[in-house]
């Protein structure tokens, strides 16, 4: 079997489709599928991995569409060298160009939408995207041979949008190699932590307004902000926190790799929460190091509660209050217990073999039609 995985962007900055893809890849590749990755070469400062499976195309992205000649070029002389092409993103030319020269070839195509079905995510640029719906992303859509949605909340979103096509529920992989051991012993001084974009979407700004108002409860405790983002927003967010003299509130800016895996375990909560997520690859990596997690209910991750590792609330100040009182009050053998779950939950649902196994069994079925897998819905 040999795939192609196609994404518009592959470098650190770009984030959650990115990583998602990358990790992916690598489980296919360790589970003995012959996987590469097409991409567009970084900056040499912003280049995510130089694995061998990864091909990278000179950069010519022109317009707001990201019109590529090298990216026609290159795919008119391969497509028909893969089995499947899997197609990551909507709406760029880049993953429009896979699914013609996979038609033209008569090779099945996937696609994973990663999110940009969600209604919120409509509304961004929706002029370009009502114009680009109507040139070619709906008609790739719908002749896709199978969708690939992380949750049952994208599926969802997806079917909203008037697909038919079988969708895949398949979650993001981590892989957990890459990951500290979760500290295991207990501590008074607690310590919350959000990791991602600085983008209104996150909704930081209600995280610290909550905070502000637990006054006197969050005195021995602190609050990490991790990630960049929208400049306008962060400087908000630091003006806030400096007005309402929150000295116990800290940015660290942008951190990656072994620097961003050692402060999330430093933390004993992780807090996302966002108005809306398609997958939020931050909840597994912070349960991976023992941290329990609150997110907020415009994330899919009910599954918390459902695994006793942490809570699914309400997108509201009182709701985050509430929920970080909760903690404050925690016994630290429960913080602990609660660590060892979501730990366990994700070796279980979100490691690369776990994930890469089911990804072979779509690929398995679509090119050949067998059994259905039981994550694939009509």
């Amino acid at each position: 079997m040999k795939v192609l995985h196609t994404i518009p962007y592959f470098n650190k900055a770009s984030g959650g489709p990115t990583s998602c893809v990358y990790q992916l890849a690598k489980g296919l590749v360790q589970n003995d599928v012959n996987c590469s990755v097409l991409s567009f070469l970084p900056q040499e400062d912003d280049i995510l991995a130089n694995d061998s499976f990864i091909n990278y195309l000179p950069d010519d992205r022109r317009t707001p569409l990201w019109l590529s000649k090298n990216m026609s070029r290159k795919l008119k002389g391969t497509a028909s060298d893969y089995d499947l092409i899997h197609v990551n993103t909507i709406w760029t030319w880049p993953s429009h160009i896979p699914v013609v020269e996979a038609r033209k070839k008569n090779v099945p195509v996937i696609i994973s939408p990663h999110g940009m079905l969600y209604p919120q995510a409509l509304k961004v640029s929706a002029w370009k995207k009502k114009i680009s719906a109507v040139w070619y992303v709906n008609n790739d859509l719908k002749n896709a041979n199978c969708l690939h949605a992380t949750s049952e909340a994208e599926a969802r979103y997806i079917r909203d949008y008037g697909l038919k096509n079988p969708i895949a529920i398949i979650p993001n992989c981590i892989d957990i190699s890459a990951y500290p051991e979760p500290r295991i012993e207990a501590n008074d001084h607690k310590v919350f932590g959000f990791t991602g974009r600085l983008n209104p979407i996150k909704n930081i700004d209600l995280l610290l307004k909550a905070w502000m108002e637990l006054g006197e409860r969050s005195k021995n405790t602190e609050l990490v902000i991790i990630g960049d983002g929208n400049p306008e927003y962060a400087t908000q967010l630091k003006a806030f926190v400096a007005d309402n003299n929150l000295k116990n509130v800290s940015f660290t800016g942008f951190l990656s790799g072994d620097q961003l895996h050692q402060k999330v375990r430093s933390f004993d909560y992780l807090i996302l929460p966002s108005k809306s997520e398609n997958f939020g690859m931050v909840v597994p990596e912070a349960l991976i190091c023992g941290v329990p997690a609150i997110a907020s209910k415009g994330t899919p991750w009910k599954s918390l509660e459902d695994n006793n590792c942490g809570w699914w609330i309400n997108t509201d100040v009182e709701s985050l209050k509430k929920a970080i009182s909760t903690c404050l009050d925690q016994p630290e053998d429960e913080r602990i217990i609660m660590g060892v779950n979501g730990r366990r939950y994700v070796i279980d649902s979100f490691s690369l073999d776990a994930v890469a196994n089911k990804m072979k069994q779509l690929y398995d079925w679509v090119l050949n039609k067998g059994v259905k897998p039981s994550f694939i819905y009509d």
